[in-house]
C-alpha cells in the first residue's frame, strides 16, 4: 500500500495502484482478502477474481491546531485509566510534541496532521508541550 500525504491541514490521502494485489488460497471455503484498492477472492476450485475500486480518502478530525504560536482546540482532555488517548494535531512549524509523565514524543511536521495515540495507564494530570519551544499545548487528566 502506498500512502500519499497532501500538505493541507486535515487531509490525508491513501492510494494504491491497480496492480497491487493480495492473493489468498483456502480450501474448501471461499475467502476474501481486501487490501486498500484491490480485492482478491479465491475459492476451492481455484477461481480467482480481482476488482479494483476507487482509491480511499481519509480526512482526520483535527483536535489541536498550532498556528503562529497560538493553540486552538481543547486545552484539557479527560479519560479513564486503561482508555486509549487518541487525538490529531497539526502545526505550522516542525517540532516534537512531548507528553510529560509518559515520556512520549510525537514528531510534528509543518502542515501534516499527526496522530497522538497511547494507552493511558498512569493516573494523574499530564502536560503536553512543544519540545523545542516548551510551549504548553494541553493537559490530559487520567482518572480511575
Amino acid at each position: 500500500m502506498r500512502t500519499a500525504r497532501v500538505v493541507a491541514i486535515g487531509l490525508t490521502m491513501v492510494a494504491c495502484s491497480p496492480t497491487e494485489q493480495v492473493a489468498t488460497t483456502t480450501a474448501p471455503q471461499e475467502t476474501t482478502t481486501t487490501l486498500a484498492a484491490t480485492t482478491t477472492t479465491t475459492t476451492a476450485a481455484s477461481k480467482t477474481s480481482t476488482t479494483s475500486p476507487e482509491s480511499t480518502t481519509t480526512t482526520p478530525s483535527i483536535d489541536i491546531e498550532i498556528e503562529a504560536g497560538d493553540v486552538s482546540g481543547s486545552h484539557r482532555f479527560e479519560i479513564e485509566v486503561g482508555e486509549t488517548f487518541d487525538i490529531w494535531v497539526v502545526s505550522d512549524v516542525g517540532d516534537e510534541l512531548h507528553v510529560h509523565g509518559y515520556d512520549l514524543l510525537f514528531t510534528l511536521e509543518p502542515g501534516i496532521p499527526t496522530r497522538v495515540m497511547f494507552v493511558a495507564d498512569v493516573p494523574g494530570i499530564f502536560e503536553a508541550e512543544l519540545e523545542s519551544s516548551h510551549h504548553h499545548l494541553f493537559e490530559i487528566e487520567v482518572s480511575g
